[in-house]
């Protein structure tokens, strides 16, 4: 069904689309922090250096949601947005030990 058939207005249909684009972004980044919070318990031992890159890597996640208007904003609405996917964010690179 298109918006017209449910009565809203193309700009709600656009914020719409994009408060879900938003909440797939932040589910995204939340399992892939969850991937490394073992990081923070007491009896992990891993170098220091891998320890401080995934912190860093877990910061740059946390930052991910800041970016989503910028990245959007590049596109027109329906016609591009609505063919982007989260994935062509700017995700950073997990590191490995």
């Amino acid at each position: 069904m298109s918006f017209q058939e449910h009565n809203i207005t193309p700009e709600e249909d656009k914020a719409n689309f994009i408060a879900n684009w938003k909440y797939e972004v932040r589910m995204k980044r939340n399992a892939l922090i969850a991937e490394t919070d073992w990081i923070h318990l007491p009896d992990v031992t891993v170098s220091d250096s891998y320890k401080a890159a995934l912190l860093t890597y877990r910061q740059k996640l946390r930052d991910i949601p800041a970016t989503v208007d910028d990245y959007l904003s590049k596109f027109e609405y329906p016609t591009e947005l609505s063919k982007q996917h989260w994935d062509g964010l700017d995700w950073p690179t997990k590191p490995s030990p």
